[in-house]
């Protein structure tokens, strides 16, 4: 009997409620070895929680969307809080962004495995990176104002303005530097890494626990 037809069988048994041990076991009565049984239940379990057409009666990959950009908006601006506390700009913390927002995607997709959710954590990434990047900006031009004109004139600035904004992606590319890309190339792979990993880890650790922790009595158990 073929893999495919093996696995159109298990994916029967799996849409009817057929508990898994029992799948597990009528796959070694059908010739696989007890831990490729086990592989094809996984693999099988694994892609019944791929993404399902996003439609309008779907609501849960908006709060996937709103908890992804949340994150990333929150990320970026504790990013900027620890410059202006310590005075120190952290690289690290676009990599803390990027794991971020790829766990919260994880999470909140519970587990799906699909490049859309793995796109999504990097979007928002890189949204919470360029926000830390432009609160740090943004402090640095204050205290060379400072330094330079005064308190009156630092207070005459604005975060917030369309002018500092120009400022910001006018001067990116000296803001950014090759310390910088490192910890954004390292955030980026991370970000679209961890939808994957972790919702493989998610949805195959209960199938994959029930086996290989179960001592022998507990399989007798299961097959009566």
């Amino acid at each position: 009997m073929s893999r495919d037809t093996l696995r159109s069988q298990v994916l029967e048994q799996i849409k009817t409620g057929v508990d898994s041990t029992q799948i597990i076991r009528d796959l070694q009565a059908k010739g696989l070895e007890k831990h490729a049984a086990i592989e094809l239940y996984d693999s099988v379990s694994i892609e019944m929680h791929t993404l399902p057409e996003m439609t309008g009666t779907d609501a849960w990959w908006l709060v996937v969307i709103l908890g992804a950009f949340g994150t990333a908006v929150a990320g970026g601006l504790l990013w900027t809080l620890v410059v202006v506390l310590t005075g120190r700009e952290m690289g690290l913390a676009a990599w803390g962004i990027g794991a971020l927002c790829g766990l919260v995607v994880a999470v909140l997709s519970k587990g799906r495995d699909h490049p859309a959710m793995q796109l999504l954590s990097v979007i928002s990434s890189l949204v919470g990176i360029l926000i830390g990047k432009y609160g740090t900006f943004c402090y640095i031009i204050t205290q060379a104002t400072i330094e330079q004109q005064g308190a009156e004139a630092a207070r005459q600035l604005s975060w917030y303005s369309i002018e500092m904004l120009e400022a910001f992606f006018t001067q990116i590319q000296h803001t950014v530097g090759h310390h910088d890309l490192m910890w954004i190339a390292l955030a980026m792979i991370t970000a679209w890494s961890m939808p994957k990993r972790a919702g493989h880890w998610m949805i195959g650790k209960k199938t994959k626990s029930d086996w290989h922790d179960a001592t022998p009595d507990q399989e007798q158990t299961k097959e009566r």
